[in-house]
C-alpha cells in the first residue's frame, strides 16, 4: 500500500517540484532572461527525472530485476540532462571570468581610466550584441561590479563554490560524449553504461580518472549539489595570489595536490589537500580544517611520504 507522500508526489506537476531553483539565483543570472531560459529548462526535466527515477526504483524492487525499457529512457535522458548542465555551467563560468577579470581591471585602474575602460567594454560589447536585447542582458554585469564592489565578491564567491560540481561534470560528459578518460587520450570504462541508484533510482555512472582511481557520479547527486552553489565556502578557499603558484604542483590523484601551507599568524599546516588548486578539502590525520584558507601567505609543495 502506497503512503500518502508518495501519492502527492505523483499528483503533483514536476515544475512544482523544482520551485525555486537555486539556478536562477546565481549570480549573472538575475540579467540575463536566455540564462534563466536554460535553467528553467533543466529544472523542468529534473523534476520528471525525479518522478520516473522513483518509479524506475519502485518496479526495480517489485519485480527483483532490472525494468530494461523504462532504465534505457530514464539513462538516454540522464546523459541529456547531465550536457545540458555541463553546457550551461560551462557558459556561466566563462562569462563569470569575463566580469570577473574587467572588474580587476577597473580596481587597478584611476578614476579617469575607469571611465575610459567602461566605456571600451560597452563599445565592444555593443558591437557583438543583438540590436534587440543582447546588449541589456550582457551589460548589465559589468555595470553592477563597477558600481557594487560586494557584487564582484560574491560572484567571485559561487564562482570559486562551483569548481566542484564542474570538475565532476566536466570528467564524467568526457566518458559519456567523448568516451575518453579525462586528461588523457585513453578509452574510457564503460562509457554511457550506467545502472540504478539504490536509494534515490537515478542513473549513477562509473567514471575513470586515470591511475586506478574511480568516481561514481549520479545524476541525482549533481542535481542536488546545484542547490549547494549559493553557500558560502570562501573560508576554504586559497587566496586568488596563491592558486597560480597550486597549479604548478604535482599531483597525488586526477584533482588533488598535497601542499604545505603557512598562516599570517605563523603557523603552518602539512598535508593538506588542495582540490583543483583552489579549494582545502581535507587536512591529514585532522577530522576538521583547522584554519582559514583566506588567511594562507605562502604555500609549498608536500610530498607524500
Amino acid at each position: 500500500m502506497k503512503d500518502n507522500k508518495s501519492k502527492n508526489e505523483q499528483n503533483q506537476h514536476p515544475s512544482e517540484i523544482v520551485l525555486g531553483s537555486f539556478l536562477r539565483k546565481l549570480p549573472l543570472f538575475e540579467s540575463d532572461f536566455y540564462l534563466g531560459m536554460q535553467a528553467t529548462n533543466l529544472e523542468i526535466v529534473d523534476g520528471i527525472l525525479r518522478d520516473m527515477e522513483r518509479k524506475l526504483l519502485r518496479d526495480y524492487m517489485e519485480q527483483e530485476r532490472t525494468p530494461i525499457p523504462d532504465t534505457l529512457i530514464v539513462s538516454a535522458l540522464s546523459q541529456l540532462w547531465i550536457f545540458g548542465l555541463y553546457e550551461l555551467l560551462r557558459t556561466w563560468r566563462s562569462r563569470a571570468q569575463s566580469v570577473l577579470s574587467f572588474a580587476d581591471r577597473l580596481a587597478e585602474a584611476g578614476r579617469s581610466k575607469r571611465l575610459a575602460l567602461l566605456e571600451k567594454q560597452k563599445e565592444t560589447m555593443q558591437k557583438l550584441a543583438e540590436p534587440s536585447d543582447g546588449l541589456d542582458f550582457r551589460w548589465s554585469p559589468f555595470e553592477k561590479v563597477a558600481k557594487n564592489k560586494l557584487y564582484a565578491t560574491r560572484l567571485q564567491s559561487v564562482y570559486d563554490n562551483s569548481e566542484f560540481i564542474f570538475r565532476r561534470l566536466e570528467a564524467l560528459r568526457m566518458t559519456l560524449a567523448k568516451h575518453e578518460v579525462p586528461k588523457s587520450e585513453a578509452y574510457a570504462m564503460a562509457p554511457g553504461y550506467g545502472r540504478i541508484h539504490m536509494l534515490t533510482g537515478s542513473i549513477y555512472w562509473q567514471v575513470l580518472l586515470g591511475e586506478d582511481e574511480v568516481d561514481l557520479v549520479s545524476r541525482r547527486e549533481l542535481a542536488d549539489e546545484c542547490d549547494s552553489l549559493l553557500v558560502d565556502r570562501s573560508r576554504y578557499i586559497l587566496p586568488r595570489s596563491l592558486q597560480a603558484q597550486v597549479m604548478t604542483f604535482p599531483k597525488t590523484s586526477y584533482s588533488i595536490r598535497q601542499i604545505k601551507v603557512k598562516l599570517k599568524n605563523g603557523k603552518e599546516y602539512r598535508k593538506v589537500w588542495i582540490f583543483w588548486n583552489k579549494l582545502v578539502v581535507r587536512v591529514l590525520g585532522r577530522k576538521t580544517i583547522p584554519f582559514n584558507a583566506q588567511e594562507v601567505i605562502s604555500v609549498e609543495h608536500d610530498p607524500s611520504q
